[in-house]
């Protein structure tokens, strides 16, 4: 802003592709219309959209502690790995409040992963990114598809009849990869990843994992990521309001002497991105979608 000097972020995406794509049209009517409804610290704002004749803009809060990517690869690094593995609690609380938030609302996000995870200064994180996101027990549900790496096995059969449990099998696989720096069906293709999805039965952190209480996360984790999205921990518990499957999760012991209000600062934040610095403009992705970062 001129007068503050505040930072933000514009999304920016071409008409032509919008044209060209039915799809992008919808993500981006999507993302608009739930963060102009909602006013949550766990959700990324948004304070402007607009359009002139060749693009559409969405004007959001810049994080500029970069995403939870970027967090996740910097605590990985020898020198940082006590501190951030002391992290992972102060962080994974967090997501969690942000999907009671945004389930509250009887929406799924269906794309939950690290690069959608934006941070800020003080290590608060904020969801982003709702393009994928559909509406609760909406029998019209149309064709989701997140990112493979993170996806459910429902989601990449195309079930109609999706759950809370969509998300929560993504938060199993981020916090697995908090502690092992990538989802656990990273793989060299979609295919591959999408195979091995499909034939998991369950998981567990590595004999050489880092984690503290590893039991406790093991538990969680297997919990969170059944193959039977009805199985989930607390999602055959799942009331509308959604507090009954929170209630579950938050009574891992993984989460013993964290703040469940997240008001502390966390023990580990990463440098500030290198991209996030100073003002420029991303590359469009096939000239279709980019980000501009800067002072307006």
């Amino acid at each position: 802003h001129k007068s503050t000097g505040q930072n933000v972020a514009i999304k920016v995406v071409e008409k032509v592709a919008l044209k060209k794509q039915p799809g992008l049209m919808h993500a981006v009517w999507t993302e608009k219309t739930l963060l102009s409804q909602w006013d949550s610290e766990h959700v990324i704002p948004l304070y402007a959209a607009f359009h002139d004749e060749e693009c559409v803009y969405l004007v959001m809060a810049c994080s500029n502690g970069g995403d939870l990517s970027h967090a996740i690869q910097c605590g990985r690094q020898y020198k940082n790995i006590a501190r951030w593995v002391s992290s992972i609690p102060h962080y994974g609380i967090q997501v969690i409040s942000a999907l009671e938030f945004i389930h509250s609302k009887k929406v799924l996000h269906a794309d939950l992963k690290p690069d959608n995870i934006l941070i800020n200064e003080s290590g608060r994180l904020q969801l982003a990114d709702f393009g994928s996101a559909i509406a609760l027990h909406d029998p019209k549900h149309r064709e989701v598809w997140g990112t493979v790496d993170y996806s459910s096995p429902e989601v990449l059969k195309n079930s109609t009849n999706l759950t809370v449990g969509v998300d929560l099998w993504s938060l199993g696989c981020i916090i697995y990869a908090m502690f092992e720096g990538k989802s656990p069906f990273h793989s060299d293709s979609d295919a591959l990843a999408i195979e091995k999805i499909m034939k998991f039965e369950t998981l567990k952190l590595p004999i050489s994992s880092t984690a503290k209480a590893k039991e406790g996360w093991n538990s969680l984790i297997s919990g969170l990521m059944r193959p039977d999205p009805a199985l989930r921990l607390g999602v055959s518990n799942y009331k509308d309001e959604g507090t009954v499957v929170y209630q579950l999760i938050r009574s891992s012991s993984v989460w013993d002497g964290t703040d469940m209000n997240s008001s502390s600062d966390a023990p580990f934040l990463a440098p500030k991105p290198v991209w996030w610095t100073e003002s420029q403009k991303s590359t469009m992705k096939d000239g279709k979608v980019g980000w501009t970062a800067f002072l307006l």
